[in-house]
């Protein structure tokens, strides 16, 4: 599975397209950013830093390298379990 576009909507929330047939989902990272004691991830509270995420290897990733979340992670809401 890989994340094949990626949209921001507001605040800490992305609209998620993946391959496939697996559809779309609005994913919310904000209880990442919030919890991580990690500052690289306490940047992306920043909300011009935050909204500056790729596509990368399927997945999402930041442009400070600090916050890497794969497909499969945000398609099953596992990405919320791995601080």
């Amino acid at each position: 599975m890989k994340v094949v576009s990626a949209m921001y909507l507001s605040k800490y929330r992305i609209r998620v397209w993946f391959n496939g047939f697996k559809g779309e989902k609005n994913v919310d990272i904000e209880p990442i950013l919030q919890s991580s004691a990690n500052p690289s991830i306490k940047e992306l509270l920043d909300v011009r830093k935050f909204r500056q995420f790729h596509i990368e290897h399927g997945g999402l990733c930041w442009d400070n390298n600090a916050l890497s979340l794969s497909a499969e992670s945000l398609y099953d809401g596992s990405y919320l379990n791995t601080t």
